[in-house]
């Protein structure tokens, strides 16, 4: 018995050391389990391997020194086991390693380009995406901003620009040219009639014409007469030897010229019978008598020749100046008649038609010109409503269409009094549409200076060109004023603001890549807003294409491949 304890203590020993081998061995196998758990999530959350992804094969090794060491008398079936269970760890560890491999390939197999996030959160852009994105770098600096006034009103008629197409004189409707809805240029035939009341005023014109045109002639005529007539007495005092008379001719004169030259003529040969008479007498030769004679019929010849002349050259100027004031008159009922023509809507060019009718009566117009009357569009615009019918008969003044110019608007506001101050006429109000991303500019070209009784509120009038028609009458608009303005330390374009998860943000540049920067707003106007922290002044941020970058930011955030070439 006595020989037989050792082998019994050398027993125990070798059951207690194999039992220590179990263990080490669970607990390797069971540390590479946790490790190729935590591979496969690595794997499926992106393919990145932590730094620990080597702890599995340092355990191995360890295992494998413990295998060494163990006694090379160990029990058969001791040794049996930890074969099994290396064999078990073998197994894990290999599968383990084919994962690790697999991951290693799969995350090789990803393409991180420009544009993807790092692992601080920035963006790294190429130079071609930062000019296809619009990127624009500022500096951030201060500024002013505004305080505006929010207004409501609607867009109206320019009333300065609207009107009702009457006809001018009563008549039949023959034709209608236009319809509600329709652009007209200034000047356009809108609608025909057929007036009696104008041709009679046709008419009137051309007979008053005429006659002012005889006038016309007679007066001229009148005026010539008077002028050689003159001319003539003037010639007469010097006078002239009869022969020289013949350059004066009747056509020019007229009866005068006979009546002037017999009395010219007789007083002449008796002014040459006195001379002769005196002479004789003087030489004894002829009697007292006889010279007495001669002298007298002289002078009364003399006296005739006088009254004759006077009486010529008044009369002639007498009848001038009453074929003028003939002319006058004449020509002032033609006037008249073409003003009534104008009243009527006749311009320059149908009246230079009548005129040229007056010499030639084959060339008036039928009866059914005569009686045309047009209806033409006082300026270019959109006729708003057709009140009238073919075939109507219709009275002078009578409405037939509203025309109305749309490329001029008007832009009413209600404000009320406690809102009026700060408000003044020229100031430039910004008009947006409440049922459109769309605004622009309008100054205010008037105030009402008396409240509305039913709303206590005052009208502020802008005045909007319009030539695209994007502004329509009845539209509902607010309006936005600049009053006074406040500066800031720090302030920057609202485009530049971004909201990420709630947050506001602006994009910062980090070398080569862009990087949100949380930030507390502060103060804003429509277009600018104030910086209370989260940006100092001097830095630099991206003041155009903010869009671009937060849309890359949220994309790479949702999408695990974006930014992923496969």
């Amino acid at each position: 018995m006595t020989e037989n304890q050792p082998n019994i203590a050398h027993g125990g020993h070798r059951k207690g050391l194999a039992g220590k081998i179990v263990i080490a061995l669970l607990i390797i196998a069971a540390i590479a389990t946790i490790g190729a758990k935590q591979a496969l999530d690595n794997n499926n959350a992106g393919h990145a391997h932590g730094p620990d992804c080597t702890t599995d094969h340092d355990d191995h090794d360890d295992h494998a020194k413990d295998t060494k060491m163990a006694p090379a008398n160990a029990d058969h079936a001791d040794h049996a086991d930890h074969a099994k269970a290396d064999s078990a760890h073998a197994e894990d560890d290999a599968d383990h390693a084919d994962h690790a491999e697999d991951a290693e390939d799969a995350h090789a197999g990803h393409d991180h380009g420009p544009g993807s996030g790092d692992a601080s959160g920035g963006l790294t852009l190429s130079a071609a995406e930062r000019r296809h994105a619009g990127i624009e770098l500022a500096v951030a600096a201060g500024g002013d901003i505004a305080q505006e006034k929010l207004l409501r009103g609607q867009i109206v008629l320019n009333r300065e620009r609207q009107a009702q197409i009457t006809t001018p004189v009563a008549g039949v409707i023959a034709q209608m040219l236009v319809s509600e809805g329709d652009r007209v240029a200034a000047g356009q035939l809108l609608a025909l009639l057929r007036s009696s009341e104008l041709a009679d005023m046709r008419l009137d014109y051309l007979s008053k014409l005429q006659q002012a045109t005889l006038a016309d002639r007679h007066a001229q005529r009148a005026e010539l007469v008077q002028r050689n007539t003159q001319r003539l007495v003037t010639y007469l005092a010097e006078k002239p030897a009869l022969a020289a008379l013949a350059d004066f001719s009747a056509d020019d004169l007229g009866e005068r010229l006979a009546q002037l030259v017999d009395a010219y003529s007789e007083l002449e040969q008796l002014r040459l019978n006195a001379e002769r008479e005196e002479r004789l007498r003087q030489k004894a030769i002829g009697s007292e008598e006889d010279l007495l004679n001669a002298q007298t019929a002289y002078a009364k010849a003399s006296a005739h020749y006088r009254a004759l002349r006077d009486s010529a050259v008044y009369e002639e100027r007498l009848a001038w100046e009453s074929a003028r004031a003939d002319a006058q008159e004449k020509r002032f009922a033609a006037n008249c008649a073409a003003l009534r023509l104008r009243v009527a809507g006749e311009n320059d060019e149908a009246l230079s038609a009548l005129a040229a009718m007056v010499d030639n009566a084959e060339a008036l117009p039928p009866e059914a010109d005569l009686a045309r009357c047009e209806v033409r569009a006082a300026f270019a615009g959109t006729i708003l409503s057709r009140s009238s019918t073919t075939g109507e008969r219709v009275g002078a003044d009578s409405a037939l269409f509203t025309l109305a110019d749309t490329s001029s608007v008007w832009v009413e506001l209600l404000v009320y009094a406690q809102d009026l101050d700060g408000i003044a006429v020229g100031q430039n109000i910004t008009i947006c549409s409440v049922h459109r991303d769309d605004e622009t500019r309008a100054p205010i070209r008037m105030i009402s200076a008396v409240l509305d009784p039913a709303t206590r509120a005052a009208t502020v009038r802008a005045e909007l060109t319009d030539t695209a028609g994007h502004w329509r009458p009845g539209a509902a608009v607010e309006a936005r004023l600049r009053t006074n303005n406040t500066t800031y330390p720090v302030v920057v374009p609202r485009n530049a603001i971004q909201n990420i998860d709630g947050e506001s943000v602006v994009f910062v540049p980090a070398g080569d890549a862009f990087t949100a920067q949380p930030v507390q707003l502060g103060p804003g106007d429509s277009e600018r807003v104030a910086i209370a922290s989260g940006l100092n002044a001097g830095t630099t941020y991206v003041a155009a294409g903010a869009y671009t970058l937060k849309a890359k930011l949220v994309t790479s955030a949702l999408d695990p491949h974006a930014g992923h070439g496969h």
